[in-house]
């Protein structure tokens, strides 16, 4: 029973929803690129239902092989044509303000499962990890009141999320693919390497340029990875413990914290953040897609500007 107070519950469900992706896929398999796409899916499946299971060596081939898989799989001419469908398809669904009330529930569930799941032994649930239990729970549990409040099909709304799934493509997996590297990252001590060489162009002598630093570094390997989160552990590692809190006396709270908020600055200025820039882009039926990146800059660079000062006051107070 203890699966039901892990991840494997979610991992298990996200992976069941991309083998009924690879069933359509695979339904529409006339061409090569459909029957790619139906392979990238039942990867990604395996992936995620069975993750713990495999070795290190073969789930690393798997991955490998789902990258190669999508090249072929997702053209941009076959997603362009499925995302005006998917468009068109969703224009004619009008639940108006209704759609709303279950989205402005989960937060609400999140807390109420966080809470009570804080009340459970550590022998039996892994406290750190009961924000994230909490949120499958609360998803699980807002989908079914959804399903009752909306009075729509189980079955369909699971048929439409895997369609969605299937139309959508390799951007929904890409955030995914770009934590586990800056956990890679942070494992094979790229964060030690960079600090030492920065050494020898930063004069970290000053704590105002090891801050700048430190925000520059941020939101560089967000632009790279589309991740704050992949980019945090390894500026923090390089240059926010060693130079700004070890070197300087920086306060560790307030970098961490206003750190990930530059961070996110970058999210929005590039195409690796694809679950914020490509994703929509994609539902919209919006051509060019980069306009999505394009209107966002001016407010990023606004924000990070003001967060950059803010860091500047709060963590050497």
């Amino acid at each position: 029973m203890s699966w039901l107070f892990s991840l494997e519950l979610a991992f298990a469900l996200i992976g069941a929803l991309m083998l009924l992706a690879a069933q359509q896929a695979w339904q529409l398999a006339g061409d090569t690129p459909s029957k790619c796409r139906a392979l990238f899916w039942c990867l990604w499946a395996l992936i995620l239902i069975g993750g713990s299971y495999w070795r290190i060596d073969l789930l690393g081939a798997m991955v490998i092989a789902a990258a190669l898989l999508s090249v072929p799989a997702f053209k941009a001419n076959t997603s362009r044509a499925e995302a005006a469908e998917a468009a068109e398809s969703l224009s004619r669904v009008s639940l108006s303000a209704r759609l709303l009330h279950p989205a402005l529930l989960l937060p609400v569930c999140v807390m109420v499962f966080f809470l009570t799941l804080k009340l459970w032994p550590p022998a039996v649930l892994d406290q750190k990890l009961s924000p994230l239990v909490a949120l499958q729970y609360a998803a699980i549990s807002v989908l079914m009141f959804a399903c009752i409040y909306l009075r729509f099909d189980v079955r369909k709304a699971v048929q439409g999320g895997a369609s969605m799934t299937h139309q959508l493509g390799w951007p929904i997996v890409l955030p995914l693919m770009l934590a586990v590297l800056g956990a890679v990252f942070v494992k094979a001590g790229v964060g030690d390497a960079l600090s030492s060489l920065l050494s020898r162009f930063i004069p970290n002598q000053n704590a105002y340029v090891c801050l700048l630093a430190y925000v520059a570094m941020m939101v560089s390997l967000t632009l790279l990875l589309g991740n704050a989160f992949a980019a945090f552990p390894v500026a923090f590692s390089a240059i926010g413990m060693p130079w700004v809190v070890k070197l300087h006396g920086g306060d560790p709270v307030a970098l961490a914290s206003i750190g990930m908020l530059c961070g996110y600055c970058g999210t929005l200025m590039t195409p690796m953040a694809a679950n914020f820039n490509t994703v929509p882009a994609v539902l919209m039926n919006i051509e060019p897609r980069r306009l999505v990146i394009y209107a966002q800059i001016p407010s990023a660079l606004a924000i990070l500007t003001l967060n950059t000062l803010l860091l500047m006051w709060a963590v050497y107070r």
